[in-house]
């Protein structure tokens, strides 16, 4: 029988109303030509997509969707009515499926997610398993969700191909975007003449088609190495010229600003005593956001001096924030993979520039033959590339407090910048209070026992998750 209980011709049947329901809200079609990209994120909340269900997974992507075998290899984690799909010629989706399509996802869940992951184990209970009972391909719905990577990458695909959408999500998206036109009844709407004519009924569905518009490259964004390598040039020839040009300009600024910012400090002194405020200088993401961060070095840093970057440009931030997104839409670990893009800045493959870095960015996205040696780790990469393989130790003395203790420090929710001043009776009197905490005797030569065993286990996981 099947899961469901149903019988095969009642399933069929089923199947041939819905399609006849399909054929009549066809008529109900809406079209936005140039959409804003965020129309994308539409498919992340769940759309109905026609197809033929009853059929494999792998002919459902392929012949129904239309993808390539590119894209279809580019879907790391597969999700159907709740279960990770390891085999896509064995999975077969029924009659309002529900499957999730993702390029990675974070974490340790995330990485046990994807098809075939070496930890795949912690999810026995919800793997995939194909029974005996196989359905005749008809026609029908499911509903589809798209994340991380896939959903920008295939969003307009889908969206271009036309998805199921109700009331209630056109309206929310649409109120994002007042200023797309929408093509509807054979009338041409801005955005709020379209939402104010839709009716009331928020679970009706409509036939969305949407041609998403293509964000406008970044200015200073090369689009290819050899133009990274020329921009990089040009910026290396013009520095002087230009850092003296800024200096004889502003320098009147500079001292005029100066002046105000220290009678702005002593009118505030008073009412800022006792409080700590959050500072754009501060650490990256630091949940403290402490009043006197540490200029010289902050958490930040250690991506930008491990990619040969200058921490004040402007561009670094943006960079790190970029990467971390990247690394979470790749099911990538973050360390594993900045340590992969060092091997490569080593052998020559992008200049160590914002423009190499993105170019790296744009490898790995694009899932091309460089991108794909990257997301395999250090020790593929190096193997690769004809270079000594770096371990967690080896990057972690880029930066300037003892790896070790940093580890622990981390572990412990505590600000790592305190790890450079965690020497002699600092180390032991965190020791003393780890003690009195937990009731058990802890040593400073114990503790960084701990961060040296940190590292080596961090080491095995991100090897484990290339």
């Amino acid at each position: 029988m099947p899961r469901n209980g149903q019988s095969q011709a009642s399933q069929s049947q089923a199947s041939q109303s819905q399609g006849d329901q399909l054929k009549a809200r066809r008529l109900r079609g809406v079209h936005i030509e140039s959409a804003s990209p965020g129309w994308a994120l539409i498919c992340q909340s769940g759309v109905l997509v026609d197809c033929r269900v009853g059929q494999p997974l792998e002919s459902m992507l392929k012949d129904d969707f239309g993808l390539s075998p590119g894209q279809i290899a580019g879907l790391e984690a597969i999700i159907l009515d709740g279960s990770s799909v390891d085999d896509l010629a064995a999975a077969q989706a029924r009659p309002q499926s529900r499957l999730a399509l993702a390029a990675g996802l974070p974490g340790v869940a995330g990485l046990a997610l994807k098809k075939d992951s070496p930890l795949k184990g912690l999810r026995n209970s919800i793997t995939y398993a194909a029974d005996n009972q196989r359905l005749d391909p008809v026609d029908g719905q499911i509903t589809l969700a798209l994340y991380s990577l896939v959903l920008r990458k295939l969003a307009p695909h889908f969206l271009a191909r036309g998805i199921w959408a109700t009331a209630k999500q056109l309206r929310r998206y649409g109120a994002s975007y007042p200023k797309d036109s929408v093509e509807w009844n054979g009338q041409s709407l801005s955005m709020d003449q379209f939402l104010e004519n839709l009716p009331n009924d928020l679970d009706d569905l409509y036939f969305l088609t949407a041609t998403i518009k293509e964000e406008a490259e970044k200015p200073g964004k090369a689009k290819n190495m050899a133009e990274a390598e020329n921009m990089a040039e040009a910026e290396n020839m013009t520095e002087a010229e230009n850092m003296t040009e800024a200096e004889n300009m502003t320098e009147a600024e500079n001292m005029t600003e100066a002046e105000n910012r220290a009678e702005a400090e002593k009118a505030g002194k008073a009412e800022k005593a006792g409080k700590s405020e959050k500072r754009d200088e501060g650490c990256l993401n630091c949940p403290i956001g402490c009043a006197k961060p540490n200029k010289a070095w902050r958490h930040q840093d250690e991506l930008a001096v491990l990619w040969g970057l200058e921490p004040s440009l402007p561009d670094t931030k943006e960079l790190i924030d970029g990467f971390k997104r990247l690394s979470n839409d790749l099911g990538l670990e973050a360390f594993e993979l900045s340590g992969s893009m060092d091997l490569a800045f080593e052998a020559g493959k992008a200049p160590r520039t914002p423009e190499g870095v993105r170019f790296f960015f744009k490898e790995m996205e694009a899932l091309s033959p460089l991108g794909a040696l990257l997301g395999q780790g250090r020790e593929a990469v190096a193997q690769a590339l004809g270079l000594s393989f770096k371990d967690s130790n080896a990057l972690l003395k880029q930066s300037p407090h003892p790896p070790e203790r940093t580890a622990f420090l981390d572990c412990l929710g505590l600000c790592q910048q305190a790890a450079g001043h965690l020497t002699g009776e600092a180390l032991a009197a965190l020791a003393e209070l780890l003690t009195a905490r937990y009731g058990r005797d802890f040593t400073a030569q114990e503790l960084t026992a701990m961060g040296s065993e940190i590292i080596k286990r961090e080491e095995e996981f991100a090897r484990a998750s290339a």
